[in-house]
């Protein structure tokens, strides 16, 4: 953030990776997921301040979390998934605001939260 409150004439895109289903199965069997997405409202409230920054995020675009055909392990996604994320963003799919980040940290929640993880066996009974 201190680069781009340097730099207002500049626009800087960031956005959170998608991790896999298997990745919110871990924090879910940890009992971490809470803390997670608090650290990441946390990091958006604080992105916002800077309106030279525009942030998007895919956590919640759960036909590319839960095909865990799109990972290589529970992070690191396949480069169809790269072009998947640039076309979204040219859209504005996924961009993050002061009006609609807060719903989507409880959609966000509500959803790793209820995840019936032992489907795919990421976590035991």
């Amino acid at each position: 953030m201190e680069l781009a409150r340097k730099h207002p004439e500049t626009t800087f895109y960031y956005f959170f990776s998608p991790y896999s289903i298997a990745y919110w199965g871990k924090l879910y069997e940890d009992g971490t997921i809470n803390r997670q997405i608090d650290a990441e409202k946390t990091a958006i409230e604080q992105m916002l301040k800077c309106e030279n920054i525009k942030l998007y995020s895919f956590h919640d675009h759960w036909d590319i979390t839960t095909d865990l055909d799109n990972y290589r392990d529970e992070a690191h996604y396949g480069e169809w998934i790269n072009t998947e994320i640039l076309q979204m963003i040219d859209k504005g799919i996924g961009l993050l605001t002061e009006d609609n980040y807060e719903e989507y940290i409880d959609r966000e929640r509500n959803y790793y939260l209820n995840y019936f993880y032992e489907f795919y066996n990421i976590v035991e009974e």
